[in-house]
């Protein structure tokens, strides 16, 4: 800057300053309530004071009546022009030696601190700052930091449905004949078909029975030892499932099979089964390690895994976690395979969608069902025998019409009358076990040839009784999380966001860097831009003023 003689003109102030935390670089400053209070401040950091001098010229150096020793450390200097009233502040950037009684002072507008009272701040493209309210679930914008690796802090382990009470499993039959009703015999097999229902809302041509010694039905043991004895019924049998409390979506009512054996039927049921399983994520907040920069709690730096016992995983984000204890709920399904549908109610926002992050848990153990051949055959080929021997009748039958025909048409009445009788009879009587066998075929050729199949990836619910959900807080790194931590105590959290912004929503400090800036006022064009680039580059407005520069407890 240019070193010139200040104009001549009396009654103007000059304050001569020192430790005051500012410098040329703008990248902090401070705020005030008012002029009062701004004015008594640099008061306070004067070393010399002075009120005659000429007119000052804010782009110009000022000489002062002082030895440069004695004003060495002076920063810092603050002005007022009679003729305006208005009062410059500036960084001192060189103190010149002109003589034993004179010094010369360059100086550079402190823009901020000159123009503090004439700017106004609109809405604004904000990049980051210290938000007013330090909300995780508001603040969600990814930061660019490094977070390393993450590690587990804690672990959970949630029993979906205990199988070590000393019961058997429970387990579900798919049959598409009715295994309640009475089977007949090897030689007089019956077969009726199931009536079908409705699960969960979907329409099955078969019937779901279930095997549950906690509900007062046989065993699964005797129920398969009874069916063993009418293969023509146990060969229908679709499938056969170990299962939950949660698959089964309507009322069961315990009944007992014409085979000897007791068996719940499940009623229909319009809807999937949804059971809360209570507060597995109670204080699930507390689970992770305490940190005072509450951003540490988004997805970007922790987030809670669910490992469902078929191996597949999820992650839980904390942002979209409901307030209070989360609910967790089970939806279990039962046709055409047991599926169950874990989630966390109100996730997102959203009250009962458990589709937004549903954790499905397939593949429950699929059984297939063993049938002796040996009856099996043998009421097959009484089948086969019952149809030819109908047959056999069908022809006897009409062979005896023939004959009654030909009767008529010979003329001997006698015989006709002897011989129509004796047909009526015949026919009758054909006609009778024609019916009876025409149902027992018909019966016997409504057999499935599915027997049912094996499979299902659950093993640790075959091994364990127990069908367990694993929770899991991940974080990250203590090392990582400390500079994470550090960066957001100085530089705040990025936003990207519209608006005004906060310069005083932290008692301490606020930092605040915007991508531009709407200032404006009452400031001259030249002045102007650089303080929008105070905002474009980034600055620190500190409110406690003695402790410039020492960063951390900031919370509001």
């Amino acid at each position: 800057m240019a070193l010139e003689t200040v104009y001549a003109m009396q009654a103007n102030e000059v304050m001569i300053c020192a430790d005051v935390p500012l410098d040329a670089s703008q990248v902090r400053q401070l705020s005030f309530a008012d002029k009062n209070e701004q004015y008594n401040y640099f008061r306070s950091k004067a070393i010399r004071v002075f009120t005659d001098f000429k007119y000052i010229r804010e782009h110009r150096g000022v000489k002062v009546p002082v030895n440069a020793e004695e004003i060495g450390n002076a920063c810092y200097i603050c002005f007022k022009n009679q003729a305006s009233g208005k009062w410059y502040y500036a960084f001192v950037t060189q103190v010149i030696y002109i003589n034993p009684e004179t010094s010369l002072l360059n100086f550079e507008i402190d823009v901020y601190q000159t123009f503090l009272f004439d700017m106004v701040i609109r809405d604004c493209d904000i990049s980051r700052e210290h938000v007013a309210s330090d909300d995780f679930k508001t603040n969600t914008v990814q930061e660019p930091v490094d977070v390393g690796d993450y590690i587990i802090t804690h672990e959970e382990t949630f029993d979906l449905d205990k199988l070590d009470e000393g019961t058997d499993y429970q387990f579900v039959i798919i049959s598409a004949i009715d295994i309640l009703a009475d089977p007949g015999t090897l030689e007089e097999p019956n077969v009726t078909g199931a009536k079908g229902g409705m699960y969960a809302g979907l329409p099955s041509g078969a019937r779901a029975y279930l095997v549950s010694p906690r509900r007062g039905t046989s065993s699964i043991s005797s129920v398969m030892n009874s069916l063993s004895a009418f293969p023509w019924v146990s060969q229908s049998i679709l499938a056969m499932y170990a299962v939950t409390s949660y698959n089964i979506g309507g009322a069961v009512t315990v009944e007992q099979s014409a085979m000897g054996f007791s068996v719940g039927v499940i009623a229909d049921s319009s809807a999937p089964t949804v059971i809360p399983v209570g507060g597995v994520l109670a204080n699930w907040l507390s689970k992770f390690p305490a940190y005072k920069n509450k951003k540490m709690y988004t997805s970007q730096f922790s987030f809670i895994e669910v490992v469902l016992p078929n191996g597949a995983r999820t992650v839980l984000k904390p942002e979209f976690l409901p307030e209070g204890i989360p609910s967790v709920k089970v939806v279990g399904t039962l046709i055409p395979a047991p599926n169950l549908y874990l989630y966390t109610e109100n996730y997102c926002g959203a009250e009962d969608d458990f589709l937004l992050n549903a954790n499905n848990i397939s593949g429950f153990p699929c059984f297939p069902v063993q049938n002796n051949t040996y009856p099996l055959q043998t009421a097959q080929a009484e089948a086969t025998n019952t149809l030819v021997h109908a047959q056999n009748r069908s022809n006897i039958f009409w062979d005896t019409v023939g004959n009654v025909a030909q009767s008529v048409f010979t003329g001997e009445p006698l015989n006709v009358l002897s011989t129509g009788i004796d047909a009526y009879k015949n026919v009758r009587s054909e006609l009778q076990s024609s019916e009876r066998d025409r149902q027992r075929i018909g019966q016997m050729q409504t057999n499935v040839s599915l027997t049912g199949a094996s499979g299902g990836g659950l093993a640790t619910f075959i091994a364990s009784k127990k069908l367990e959900i694993l929770y899991r807080w991940w974080t990250v790194k203590p090392e990582f999380a400390k500079k994470i931590e550090q960066f957001f105590d100085v530089y705040g959290y990025k936003v990207s966001r519209f608006g005004v912004p906060n310069l005083n929503s932290r008692p301490r400090y606020n930092y605040i860097k915007c991508n531009n800036v709407n200032v404006y006022g009452n400031i001259p064009n030249e002045f102007l831009q650089p303080l929008r680039n105070m905002f474009i580059n980034g600055f620190t407005l500190w409110h406690d003023k003695n402790n410039v520069g020492t960063y951390g407890n900031n919370a509001k």
